[in-house]
């Protein structure tokens, strides 16, 4: 077995349940920390047999980064404040750069996978471009009429179209979900769009962290409610 802190390994994450807070606890006490909220992300069936097949679970991600490296973020101005508050929270080497003013010209690339059984699709933008609007329509157009819930798109925060890349999310009314460390070699950021209801209300949290969490998450949900950007 490959432990973290090994070569190739720098980091570890999970997903605690918001159901109850046993893991988010034993999150805690591995010394991992509240990184992002994912609203409505399970179907309560895939937890407790018993509960509803219309009801769903939230989770949060936690990130433990056991080999750091100094690195570049280029940040969309709209979440400063939300990026510098989760780096608060954990010892990461991170210098805050501005992003590109626009899009590139060429195509933008998508890479979707779909999981019928959670209603749950997830996309990484591994290319911003000009017709990234119309390809995150026909993506939700699709989802929607397989009557999916949850839609999450993650952007790399090393490449220099990251903040066009995500205001052009907000005016397509997806809201922020976190700030992912060493997502997968580079920093990114979690945006969301639900097609069902968030459930913040239901949610039970462990530590004062993941609440403030909530508040930032639910906030920016709130703004795609009256009409995005």
């Amino acid at each position: 077995m490959t432990l973290p802190g090994s070569e190739g390994i720098d980091a570890f994450f999970g997903e605690a349940v918001c159901n109850h807070t046993t893991t988010q606890k034993l999150t805690r006490q591995a010394g991992a920390v509240e990184m992002a909220l994912e609203p409505a992300l399970m179907p309560a069936r895939a937890y407790e047999t018993e509960q509803s097949a219309q009801g769903r679970v939230s989770c949060l991600m936690a990130f433990k980064v056991v080999q750091d490296h100094q690195r570049q973020l280029c940040i969309p101005e709209s979440y400063r404040k939300q990026i510098t508050f989760l780096l608060e929270g954990c010892t990461l080497d991170r210098e805050l750069i501005t992003s590109d003013i626009s899009l590139p010209s060429s195509p933008a690339i998508l890479e979707s996978a779909l999981f019928p059984e959670a209603s749950v699709a997830r996309c990484n933008i591994t290319a911003g471009g000009d017709d990234l609007a119309d390809r995150l329509r026909a993506l939700e157009s699709d989802l929607r009429d397989k009557q999916y819930a949850l839609l999450q798109c993650f952007v790399p925060l090393d490449r220099s179209w990251a903040g066009p890349v995500v205001d052009l999310m907000r005016q397509e009314r997806f809201f922020l979900g976190g700030f992912l460390p060493v997502w997968f070699g580079g920093d990114g950021l979690l945006m969301q769009k639900l097609f069902v209801d968030p459930g913040f209300e239901e949610m039970q949290l462990h530590s004062e962290r993941s609440g403030s969490i909530r508040e930032l998450v639910q906030d920016d949900w709130k703004r795609t409610q009256h009409g995005g950007g």
